[in-house]
């Protein structure tokens, strides 16, 4: 068995114009129409362009910013140990200069 076989997987479309033609095309088979009328081209647009983008980022930054206090103590840690490390490498107090 050879090691150097790159593994497979599906690889998902990202491109808007993909995306937005294939939501539209589903939109319309589960509406049970053979072509995609303005009701439908505008529920897609308002779904998938407008909509969902801005609760993602409503989550997302929630997310973010329950992390504050955690990442204010990462940087206070980080800055002790770098202090320390300057101190123990020089001899000198980073903070008295």
């Amino acid at each position: 068995m050879p090691h150097n076989k790159l593994p497979t997987f599906p690889i998902p479309d990202v491109r808007f114009s993909n995306v937005f033609y294939t939501a539209l095309a589903k939109e319309t088979k589960r509406q049970k129409l053979n072509d995609p009328n303005f009701k439908i081209i505008t529920k897609v647009l308002l779904r998938d362009v407008i909509l969902m983008p801005f609760i993602q980022s409503i989550v997302w930054t929630g997310f973010i910013i329950s992390f504050k206090p955690t990442l204010k103590q990462l940087v206070q840690s980080t800055k002790s140990f770098n202090t320390f490390i300057y101190s123990l490498i020089t001899g000198n107090d980073l903070h008295k200069q």
